[in-house]
């Protein structure tokens, strides 16, 4: 996807959610939404706000928070207000 987001917000492909094993097959409508993706691309912050975000981090919100909106393909993302993500795990290199 191409699109930036504006001031303050962040862009988020929602990982898979998890799948448990069991025997018992859960419809996908039924299915719970992931609370964690990956950071696709970063709008600009105001000069008094800073966030330690990057690209490439996994980003945990809350279920419901942010906005879907899908591409020409169906792939499914999330604009989100910086300020209303949750904690971030960001790998070592």
């Amino acid at each position: 996807m191409n699109l930036k987001p504006t001031l303050g917000r962040v862009l988020i492909k929602r990982c898979e959610p998890e799948t448990k094993s069991g025997g018992i097959i859960i419809p996908e409508t039924a299915q719970e939404k992931s609370a964690k993706g990956q950071v696709l691309a970063i709008g600009g912050f105001e000069k008094d706000k800073e966030f330690d975000i990057k690209a490439g981090d996994i980003a945990y919100f809350a279920k419901w928070g942010g906005t879907e909106i899908k591409d020409e393909s169906g792939e499914a993302y999330i604009v989100i207000k910086a300020d209303e993500i949750l904690g971030v795990e960001r790998k070592e290199s």
